[in-house]
């Protein structure tokens, strides 16, 4: 198993803070899974919009963390981490959340169900919090590396 930390992240991801949605890989298992963790905390720029009747994580930057979730992923699995740019285009997403998530919370976003193939791929995550899994996303993606020629177009 691997951890990963932000610095790490940042090599993998196309996106810069203050929009990186996870702040680190608490565990990889190469062609099983990946698990990133997000600490919610009352001092980042999406908690500043909160209103104190209903301070709640808006569920759009969880979608956004699991789809960092299913970037990275792919990344390890495609080419074990190397850095350079990336291109990356979410097909289709679906997600369904049953709890909301608070300002305090620790966040892990898992990969289960998952097919990567070179460039593209399908990823189901779960979002789980201390007390039980409280939302899952599915995403359908492709990316394509700096310098990279597709024999489909």
């Amino acid at each position: 198993m691997m951890k990963l930390e932000d610095i790490d992240i940042a090599k993998i991801l196309p996106q810069s803070w203050p929009f990186v949605m996870i702040d680190g890989i608490k565990e990889y298992a190469p062609a099983r899974n990946l698990t990133a963790v997000k600490n919610v905390t009352a001092d980042e720029w999406a908690c500043s919009f909160l209103s104190s009747s209903e301070p709640f994580y808006p569920e759009v930057l969880l979608i956004e963390g699991a789809a960092q979730t299913a970037i990275v992923f792919s990344a390890l699995e495609n080419d074990r981490g190397s850095s350079g740019s990336r291109q990356v285009a979410l097909g289709k997403i679906k997600a369904e959340f049953y709890d909301p998530v608070r300002i305090g919370d620790c966040v892990e976003f898992t990969t289960m169900n998952f097919k990567v193939m070179r460039g593209r791929g399908y990823v189901d995550v779960d979002v789980i919090r201390r007390d039980g899994r409280i939302g899952e996303v599915s995403i359908f993606y492709s990316f394509e590396m700096e310098g990279e020629i597709d024999s489909t177009k």
